[in-house]
């Protein structure tokens, strides 16, 4: 067997597993329906969990967006934990409050330097405080519009999902970097809707994630991975699928989008997808395995071949297909996601999210599992 037909079997291999892998998130995607929320006067008490480190920049934003909430007040509540902040995060909360006299369903829990702290450490200590059967979590630097709430729960009473996994979007940025990770975010985002479809869910995001409190008390997830100071999101997602596969549901409603900012630079965007790669040994999830290294390799022989084939020009016919192949079974979900969230202007920087994606997939899919990194000033 000649070297050609070699490399020509590992590109189809690739391609093939590749190609059906983003086929079947796509399937998915589009399969599921917009939700429309009509309605609702079957209320449920809710308690909102927001935990913060240094967010004084960016607290009383959310405070405000949660304050406009359409959702009768005496239905839900908000409980912030401010993880031992080192700024003003826990001044300006209770200034808030007390302007706005929001003592009945605001609630500020402050931590001190030798209790437990960590994301996962505020969430499970907001838990054990909520009174409400349903949970939301959402972190202190994001914004959603005032039906997010009666949204979520009037999607809630319709599905009866235990764990309901909502959209997020970063923010609408002006510069050039800003484009590119908001059409990348929104990618992961439509997979992550689209495998949810089709009951194999793969991810969820924190900023937007809801369940049932008796959910959390059944499964426990935290206590699984005491090390691990984040990964409360995708260890409840992994470990409610092992419990109840058929209760998990993506709700596809743009009045429950939640907005966040995308990362400032590279350094910073690097860092973030490093801190999100890093605990990906301790999830024990086959399909996610698969998944991941499906995609990591494929984006990886695309980005090898096309520096090989600088010093070697017959590779590069195989490296354009690579290439070419991944741009066109990417397009139709990009295509999807971006009409979801009126963001379509974001295909324009279409070709270089590309190019940033198979660089930094094969990039961070290595430096993920050897680099540790610190967040909010802490290591992970």
């Amino acid at each position: 067997m000649s070297c050609d037909q070699v490399i020509l079997i590992i590109v189809g291999v690739f391609c093939f597993f590749y190609g059906a892998l983003i086929s079947y998130f796509t399937i998915g995607w589009f399969s599921l329906k917009e939700f429309k929320n009509l309605v609702n006067k079957d209320f449920v008490k809710v308690s909102v969990i927001v935990p913060a480190r240094n967010e004084a920049q960016n607290i009383e934003t959310l405070l405000n967006c949660l304050n406009a909430q359409d959702y009768p007040k005496h239905f839900f509540e908000i409980i912030v934990l401010d993880d031992s902040s080192t700024d003003h995060t826990a001044e300006i909360i209770k200034d808030f409050i007390s302007r706005n006299s929001l003592q009945t369903n605001f609630t500020l829990i402050e931590t001190c330097q030798n209790e437990a702290s960590g994301k996962k450490a505020m969430i499970s200590k907001g838990i054990e405080k909520a009174t409400g059967t349903l949970i939301i979590t959402t972190d202190a630097d994001c914004q959603m519009n005032q039906k997010w709430i009666s949204t979520i729960v009037a999607y809630y009473k319709k599905t009866k999902s235990k764990l309901i996994i909502g959209p997020v979007c970063f923010n609408d940025g002006k510069d050039f970097f800003s484009k590119i990770q908001e059409l990348e975010f929104m990618s992961l985002i439509a997979s992550s809707a689209g495998s949810a479809m089709m009951k194999k869910p793969i991810m969820c995001n924190g900023a937007n994630l809801i369940f049932e409190k008796s959910l959390f008390s059944e499964l426990l997830p935290f206590s699984k991975r005491p090390n691990l100071a984040s990964g409360d999101d995708q260890f409840l997602l992994i470990d409610t699928k092992k419990r109840y596969p058929e209760s998990i549901s993506f709700l596809k409603s743009m009045d429950a989008i939640v907005f966040t900012d995308s990362q400032k630079n590279i350094i910073s965007f690097v860092k973030q997808r490093i801190r999100w790669v890093s605990k990906s040994a301790h999830y024990h999830d086959n399909w996610l395995y698969f998944v991941s290294i499906v995609i990591f390799l494929f984006n990886f022989l695309t980005l090898t071949s096309l520096i090989v084939s600088i010093f070697n020009h017959g590779i590069f016919i195989y490296a354009a297909f690579l290439l070419i192949f991944k741009t066109i079974f990417d397009f139709p979900i990009l295509m999807g996601i971006t009409n979801f969230f009126d963001r379509k202007k974001n295909m324009l920087y279409y070709l270089p999210t590309q190019i940033l994606v198979i660089i930094y997939t094969s990039f961070i899919g290595i430096a993920g599992n050897l680099i540790k990194v610190k967040w909010k000033d802490r290591k992970i």
